[in-house]
């Protein structure tokens, strides 16, 4: 279905209620068909992550443009798991300009705050030596207070 049709309905039927779940149907089918070209002029500045983040690569695959990492460290920089669609973004992002041992220690707050171990211990790996022997006892302590015992315990 070419964009036209999907911009001449939510024209013509502004106020339906489904008209962003049309948009993003469409979105992700041209992902899913490899239609860079017409995903990133069909994008709208929705919130969903994962359609965010097929934007910015796409986007940065064709300009190359810098600070359209930034906007990815901002959807990295959260305490939950991103879609999978983000992974090549992130990767890029890493590979490109960096994430800094800060950022990473801010993103293993934010999943505490949001009790999401599992990623906090996934974020540890990625700590320097000295910083990943006390976080992980750390992350435990958080999901498991009673743990707080045994460590005190056995300093």
């Amino acid at each position: 279905m070419p964009l036209a049709v999907i911009d001449d309905f939510e024209n013509k039927y502004h106020d339906f209620p489904l008209n962003r779940r049309l948009r993003n149907f469409w979105l992700k089918q041209q992902i899913r068909l490899g239609n860079w070209n017409n995903f990133i002029v069909g994008y709208n500045d929705i919130y969903n992550p994962e359609l965010k983040c097929s934007f910015l690569q796409a986007k940065y695959n064709k300009t190359g443009d810098k600070s359209l990492l930034k906007e990815a460290e901002n959807l990295w920089l959260v305490g939950t798991s991103q879609h999978s669609n983000c992974d090549i973004l992130f990767k890029t992002l890493e590979n490109t300009i960096g994430i800094s041992e800060e950022k990473v220690l801010e993103r293993i707050e934010l999943a505490l705050e949001k009790k999401n171990h599992t990623l906090a211990n996934q974020l540890i790996s990625r700590l320097p030596k000295a910083e990943r022997a006390i976080l992980p006892i750390w992350v435990k302590m958080l999901e498991t207070p009673s743990s707080v015992v045994k460590y005190s315990n056995n300093p």
